[in-house]
């Protein structure tokens, strides 16, 4: 087959089976628009391989066949990587849920910067145990379970004492958290 025959074969193939590719591969994505550029993808990534193997098509008996087949495996794929991507991306782990707040995020500011003025300040309006969840979810990084088994009581009560230390980090950085909430336009 020359260079020629081969383009004006695909260019057939393009034009009569296009739509059709289109509606297979839009199909595996259950029609939902958010998802029309993937499928438009299918049919090019389709007519790439067929471009690939015009040889070979060309002799095909169906190649309506071929292309279905092929637009279908690859739009199966795609749907597979999708749903992987979503699943990772909506994947967070509980412990992250919990001190996902921005009184958190000035916490780890002060360990990390070792603001050692604002620091004592805030450990020394702490009782025992608030300083003990304050060292072992703050500084060490504990799970809740692993604190509470540390500072021997309840979830509840470890959830209990961050919430204090929350409020006692407000209190303390009250305009600094200000600051923050209009800088990120909370």
């Amino acid at each position: 087959m020359t260079d020629q025959e081969r383009e004006a074969f695909l260019q057939r193939l393009y034009q009569e089976y296009y739509q059709i590719l289109l509606n297979k591969s839009f199909s595996e994505f259950n029609y939902l628009p958010e998802y029309r550029h993937l499928a438009e993808d299918c049919v090019q990534d389709t007519f790439i391989r067929a471009m690939k193997e015009a040889d070979t098509l060309s002799g095909h008996k169906a190649p309506l066949l071929w292309l279905m087949v092929t637009c279908s495996h690859i739009a199966a794929s795609e749907r597979r990587k999708l749903r992987r991507r979503n699943e990772i991306v909506n994947t967070v782990p509980e412990q992250d849920v919990e001190l996902a707040d921005p009184q958190d995020a000035i916490a780890d500011w002060i360990t990390e910067q070792d603001l050692l003025s604002k620091k004592e300040l805030l450990l020394s309006g702490l009782t025992d145990q608030e300083r003990s969840v304050y060292k072992a979810v703050y500084e060490d990084h504990l799970t809740a379970a692993e604190t509470a088994s540390l500072i021997h009581t309840t979830e509840g009560g470890m959830y209990s004492a961050l919430r204090r230390i929350r409020k006692k980090i407000l209190q303390i950085f009250t305009s600094l958290f200000l600051l923050l909430a209009h800088l990120v336009g909370m």
